[in-house]
């Protein structure tokens, strides 16, 4: 039985392939920048391992997306939903984290390097770097390039969702199967049957008659002389 595509394809195949770019094209962006004393430092996702992991889910949402769009391994196509599907939530969850994380995780890397470059310890130059964070003399923001990575998983999580509802939904269903095979269609046909030879005929028998008894003669009368 051939399996078609259903008509939702085209757009889990738009929503996943945008989705991936998306993903991928904003891991080599700026995801966080640090301004103090009139200059800017931008980071970058792949200058962490957390922007390699976001390209991989991206590339991943990609080939979803290509695959559902040119009907390829049509077979299969729930478990690549699947796949789509936890590839738009790595995307969009490590890039989430970073965004709520983005200004500790800076802060305290400045602190490292304060720490080792001045002689202090880390703490008294986690609390220096607060101060000036809280009177502006330094600003920490986020760049483009997490919000696009978040909006790419996003979208492929949602077309890996969709992909996955139209795959349950068109799974074709199985014939009956009796126990010596799969059962015929009922015929509006009479099946001929065998001609049949009429039964002889047997002649009736007339049932036997008595006889019949014999009257006996008047004994007062005799023979005349």
């Amino acid at each position: 039985m051939q399996v078609t595509a259903s008509r939702g394809t085209p757009m889990v195949a738009l929503l996943a392939i945008v989705g991936g770019a998306l993903a991928a094209v904003g891991s080599f962006l700026a995801w966080a920048s640090v301004s103090a004393a009139g200059q800017q430092v931008s980071a970058k996702g792949t200058d962490g391992s957390d922007g390699y992991i976001t390209l991989v889910a991206g590339i991943i949402l990609l080939l979803y997306g290509v695959a559902r769009l040119t009907g390829n391994a049509m077979g299969t196509k729930k478990a690549m939903a699947v796949i789509a599907i936890v590839a738009g939530l790595v995307a969009g969850g490590v890039a989430v984290y970073d965004a709520v994380t983005a200004k500790e995780r800076v802060l305290d890397e400045a602190a490292s390097q304060v720490a080792s470059s001045a002689g202090v310890s880390k703490t008294a130059a986690r609390a220096l770097l607060d101060q000036a964070v809280d009177s502006g003399q330094v600003d920490i923001s986020l760049s483009i390039g997490i919000f696009i990575v978040i909006a790419g998983g996003a979208l492929g999580l949602v077309g890996g969702v969709m992909g996955f509802g139209s795959s349950a939904a068109s799974a074709p269903a199985m014939p009956e199967v009796g126990p010596t095979g799969p059962s015929a269609p009922p015929s509006s046909m009479p099946s001929p049957s065998a001609p049949q030879s009429p039964a002889p005929e047997i002649p009736p028998v007339a049932a036997p008659q008595p006889p019949a008894p014999e009257i006996p003669g008047d004994p007062g009368q005799g023979s005349s002389t």
